[in-house]
């Protein structure tokens, strides 16, 4: 069975050889078709045993299954494939469409690729595209002259303890007025690790368009602007302040959180120059510093990772 293997960045491209071996020693046949440094395109047989390779070598992080392999890179092809993994592999359950954009000459982004195969999926009725989805996938990478349409599911998933998704989406961040592009770009990439919706408030303009930019980004699912007072806090729960110069700590956060574990909370924070406004601040249920008392505040991504480290373990039911 034809498989694209994905491995861990520290491997720096020496986890194929070590697969290769452990596979051979155990009398199962594998060749390298292809080998890209970070990934490699396999042959496996018996396929059956392609899970076992995460027992034998911790270098790789992922393996999707090869559907198709077609010279045809057209998006019409390519969406005209995911569509039979999706009735075949996943008729009617949710997916996460996963687009690798290895050729960057390809005239359309991940973002658009992957947006217009999840529309043409839903309208088919084939299978429900869900971004949060991430047990079963389809895998579609563009090479040049070449795109592999792939699959992946819970059977065949490097099973890493992590927080399950769905927790981080009970958090929404606020930030007022935040202002440098780098302010921004932290707060968005930190929002597209970790999956938490992040709401700028008043930002200036001129810098996130800076961002998306150099992100190359047309849009951002999780990043929303708003410039009205009321619709920034639409849906939340509990807001709590971040401020330096509030007089409860983490001890009472905690409190909070353990109390309300299925709410949706929001951490509300200044920006780099400024502590969080009084318009907010009015808005806010609580007051929270973090860490010890000091004349020199947390950057505003800095003070949100922090929180987000205490307050997903809590929400996940693990502390």
């Amino acid at each position: 069975m034809l498989a694209i293997l994905f491995f861990e960045p520290y491997s720096r491209g020496r986890c194929l050889q070590r697969v290769l071996e452990v596979l051979s020693s155990r009398g199962i046949r594998v060749r390298a078709l292809k080998d890209w440094g970070l990934r490699a395109l396999v042959d496996v047989d018996p396929a059956d045993m392609l899970p076992r390779i995460y027992d034998y070598t911790d270098c790789v992080s992922r393996i999707a299954i090869v559907y198709s392999i077609t010279n045809d890179r057209s998006i019409e092809k390519i969406t005209e494939l995911a569509i039979n993994v999706a009735k075949s592999v996943f008729p009617g359950r949710r997916v996460f469409i996963d687009v690798r954009r290895w050729d960057k000459t390809y005239p359309m982004n991940s973002i658009d690729i992957a947006r217009i195969v999840a529309r043409t999926i839903a309208e088919k009725g084939v299978a429900i595209p869900d971004p949060h989805e991430r047990e079963n996938s389809i895998i579609i990478c563009i090479d040049r002259d070449i795109a592999y349409i792939a699959y992946t599911h819970s059977t065949i998933r490097k099973h890493k303890k992590c927080i399950p998704s769905s927790i981080a989406r009970h958090i929404i961040a606020i930030v007022d007025r935040p202002r440098t592009q780098y302010e921004i770009m932290d707060l968005i990439q930190l929002s597209r690790a970790i999956g938490f919706e992040l709401r700028l408030y008043r930002p200036n303009k001129n810098e996130l368009d800076r961002v998306l930019k150099i992100l190359a980004v047309n849009s951002l699912p999780n990043v929303k602007v708003f410039n009205d007072l009321e619709e920034v806090f639409n849906g939340v729960d509990i807001a709590i302040a971040l401020s330096p110069y509030a007089r409860e700590n983490e001890s009472k956060l905690v409190e909070i959180l353990r109390s309300n574990r299925n709410s949706i909370i929001s951490f509300v924070l200044g920006n780099e120059y400024e502590d969080v406004s009084e318009e907010l601040r009015a808005r806010c249920s609580y007051t929270i510093r973090l860490g010890p008392a000091s004349d020199m505040p947390m950057r505003t991504s800095t003070a949100l990772a922090y929180v987000l480290g205490l307050a997903l373990p809590i929400l996940a039911g693990y502390v």
